[in-house]
This record gives C-alpha cells, structure tokens and sequence, in this order.
C-alpha cells in the first residue's frame, strides 16, 4: 500500500489531475487511467486492489496492468509524490 506524501498539492485543471510536490517543484499531469490509480492512493485501496480494478475496467491483462502500474509507483516515489505506508 501506498500514502500520498504531505508535500503533495493536486488541482484537477479541466479534466487533468495535476500533482505537485512543493518541496522540490517537481510536477506531473496524469492521464485518465493514472489519474484512477491516483485516487484509488487517496482511498488507501491496495495494490493488487488497483491493479485487479484497472485490468477489470480495462479488460487487461492482469501482469501487463501489473507492471504498469508498478513504473506508475516508481515515478511517483522518484518524484516525491508517494511512498510506501
């Protein structure tokens, strides 16, 4: 499981979350399906919770949606934006 970091201000401009770390100025547009893992994050859902509910929505197959989201993980740690709860 995940947590959002206290750093982190997000503003959803026209449709596109926007993630912004104010500690190091580091930002990130999401895309419609980032944006899903994003709140799901927000609702402490777990892991294998997201990626069941996007290869389900998606009709995906679970170990690509797998690897998928773990790289979105990656670069939100890498970012600042998230860490491990």
């Amino acid at each position: 499981m995940y947590k959002i970091t206290e750093s982190v201000v997000i503003t959803d401009m026209s449709g596109v979350l926007i993630i912004l770390d104010t500690n190091t100025g580091n930002y990130y547009a999401l895309n419609e399906v980032a944006k899903k893992i994003w709140r799901m994050i927000e609702k402490s859902v777990s892991s294998d919770e997201i990626v069941n509910h996007i290869a389900e929505e998606y009709q995906a197959e679970q170990s690509v949606v797998l690897q998928d989201v773990n790289e979105c993980f990656e670069s939100w740690i890498s970012f600042g934006f998230i860490s491990k709860a």
